[in-house]
C-alpha cells in the first residue's frame, strides 16, 4: 500500500509535468512592453489536512500551494511564455524519503 503523501506529491509532480503544455501565449507582446504572457492553470492535490508546495520552473521560477483545508486547489498565473518543468518534490515522513 503507497503512502498517501507520496501519492499525492506524485499526483502534484504529475499534473504539474502539464505545465508546458497549459502555457498558451495571451497575444503577442507589444515592443517594449517585455517578454508575452501566457496562462498557466494548475491543479493541486493532497489528501484533506495535507498542506502541499511544489515549484515550476522555467524562463521564471514559480511555487503552487494548497492550504490543508481542502483535498485541492486550482492555482491561474500569468508567466512569461516557455517550458517549464517540475522538479521532483522529496519529503521525509516517519524515517522514509519520498521523492514524487
Amino acid at each position: 500500500m503507497r503512502h498517501p503523501l507520496r501519492s499525492a506529491l506524485t499526483l502534484v509532480s504529475s499534473l504539474l509535468l502539464l505545465v508546458a503544455g497549459l502555457s498558451m501565449p495571451t497575444g503577442p507582446a507589444a515592443a517594449g512592453t517585455g517578454p508575452a504572457k501566457g496562462t498557466i492553470r494548475l491543479t493541486v492535490t493532497a489528501p484533506e489536512g495535507v498542506p502541499a508546495t511544489t515549484w515550476f520552473v522555467g524562463r521564471t521560477r514559480h511555487v503552487a500551494a494548497k492550504p490543508p483545508a481542502g483535498s485541492s486547489t486550482v492555482v491561474t498565473m500569468q508567466v512569461p511564455v516557455g517550458a517549464y518543468v517540475v522538479p521532483p518534490v522529496s519529503s521525509t515522513i516517519g524515517g522514509v524519503r519520498y521523492v514524487g
